[in-house]
């Protein structure tokens, strides 16, 4: 075992936590482990890994309730657990001075401390709210919906045709297949947005219009692919496809 210095830290220290302002790093890590070691004291799951406990966490946690209690943007706050799933617990805390100071998550069974158990640290209760289709080891972010997406984005500088043209194109996908479109990660949204009404042929791109677009949409689900075909917006997207359809319905 690495030699390190651990230094316990009583859980009442959660009262002395920000209120009027943000979070450093040191006080979200002490959120977090506090949030985790509670979690396992009432669920009885005990994660063998960093990724595992950041898995339960956000269980029941989500990504907007910390970012709000924190005073963080929820792509700052995503990355931030995403970095403690992947690193072994270990974050580096960058102070003013330009000085770099590392900080270690310490989850309960994960580190064989021979003279005592390190003192975990939670926060408030926090309201569940589900997130499915997590990928914490994916380095494009986390898989969210389209409305999350666009919730957490400044939507002054997304078009608002083709956000209108993505979500009509997914809720053409729940009325047929009876089921929610997978949530995409927060790059694969984002070229969804740029390509949507571009069209690309040998000689060159064509952009079309949003009622062209809602056109090829209408044929796109009428049609019958090969087995196994998912019409999940990507494949939609794809180069072969859309030129497709658009020889079929606007040429």
């Amino acid at each position: 075992m690495k030699k390190v210095s651990y230094i316990a830290i009583d859980k009442r220290v959660s009262s002395l936590l920000p209120k009027k302002r943000a979070y450093n790093t040191i006080e979200a890590l002490i959120s977090v482990s506090i949030d985790i070691d509670n979690l396992i004291h009432k669920t009885g799951i005990k994660p063998e890994t960093e990724e595992e406990a950041i898995r339960l966490l956000l269980s029941n946690v989500s990504i907007s309730a910390y970012a709000s209690l924190w005073r963080w943007s929820r792509w700052k706050t995503r990355k931030f657990l995403y970095d403690l799933s992947t690193s072994n617990g270990y974050i580096v805390n960058r102070k003013p001075t330009g000085n770099r100071h590392p900080v270690s998550l310490i989850i309960k069974g994960l580190q064989d401390i021979t003279d005592r158990k390190p003192t975990l640290l939670t926060i408030l209760n926090t309201k569940k709210e589900s997130i499915r289709d997590f990928d914490l080891q994916d380095k494009e972010g986390f898989p969210l919906s389209f409305e999350r997406f666009i919730g957490e984005n400044n939507q002054n500088h997304l078009d608002r045709e083709k956000t209108l043209c993505i979500a009509y194109f997914l809720d053409k996908f729940a009325r047929i297949q009876k089921d929610q479109h997978p949530h995409l990660k927060p790059n694969q949204w984002q070229e969804a947005i740029d390509t949507i009404f571009n069209v690309k042929f040998d000689d060159g791109n064509k952009e079309i219009d949003s009622e062209q677009c809602k056109r090829i949409i209408d044929v796109y689900f009428e049609k019958k692919y090969q087995v196994g075909c998912d019409y999940h917006l990507p494949h939609f997207l794809s180069e072969g496809i859309k030129k497709n359809l658009f020889y079929e319905e606007l040429y």
